[in-house]
C-alpha cells in the first residue's frame, strides 16, 4: 500500500496544516516527532515548518501564489521560440 504525500493536497489543505502543527508545538502538545506522526508528515517537514516560523512568523507559513510569474512566462516563451529558430 503506498501512501499518497502532501504534493497531492491542494495548496489551502497544506495551508492548514501547516497551521494545526504549528499551533500543535506552539502550545506544546507534543514534539516534531509526535505531530509528524500524527498529521501524516515528514519529521523534516515539521522541522522545516517549525523553523520557518520561528524566523519570521505565522506570515512565512502562509499560502504562496504558485508557478511562473506572468512577465517571467513570457520571456521563457519567447527563449523557446527564438531557439528553435
Amino acid at each position: 500500500m503506498q501512501q499518497k504525500d502532501g504534493r497531492y493536497r491542494s495548496a489551502s489543505a497544506q495551508a492548514a496544516i501547516r497551521e494545526q502543527v504549528i499551533d500543535y508545538l506552539k502550545k506544546q502538545r507534543g514534539t516534531q516527532n509526535q505531530a509528524a506522526e500524527i498529521f501524516g508528515l515528514h519529521i523534516r517537514s515539521v522541522n522545516r515548518m517549525w523553523g520557518k516560523y520561528k524566523a519570521g512568523g505565522s506570515r512565512n507559513i502562509k499560502e504562496k501564489k504558485r508557478g511562473i510569474p506572468p512577465a517571467n512566462h513570457l520571456l521563457f516563451t519567447n527563449l523557446i521560440i527564438y531557439s528553435f529558430a
